[in-house]
């Protein structure tokens, strides 16, 4: 029996991998294609371009219901994408007030000066 299990468990890790690269592949046809709509060089602004990219979106739906699915799925991107951003922001900003703080601090003079002690130049 062990070894039915076995081959069970092979033959489902084997099938997930499968899957796993057909969507791998499916992600980066995506990403290949919406990047090559958006770098023509026609005059169509880019807000518009998304426009039209979610219409076929929408158009190749089969009925409202996965419209609507697909409608919160582009949603859900469009948030993931920010939070991203604002990761890295942050992240960046983090990094270079680090940076500055260490160079401030390799060159900040700790002599402290008496102001009531009188200096003549003659």
């Amino acid at each position: 029996m062990p070894k039915k299990e076995e081959k069970l468990t092979n033959d489902k890790t084997e099938k997930l991998t499968k899957e796993q690269e057909k969507t791998q592949e499916f992600i980066e046809l995506s990403y290949v294609s919406v990047t090559k709509l958006f770098e023509e060089s026609d005059p169509v602004h880019p807000a518009d371009k998304a426009y039209f990219i979610a219409r076929a979106i929408a158009h190749n739906m089969p009925n409202e219901v996965s419209i609507m699915w697909a409608m919160d799925a582009i949603i859900e991107a469009f948030d993931r994408e920010i939070e991203t951003w604002n990761t890295s922001k942050a992240d960046a900003r983090t990094s270079v007030l680090e940076k500055l703080n260490v160079f401030k601090n390799k060159f900040e003079d700790s002599t402290t000066f008496d102001d009531n002690k009188v200096v003549s130049v003659n």
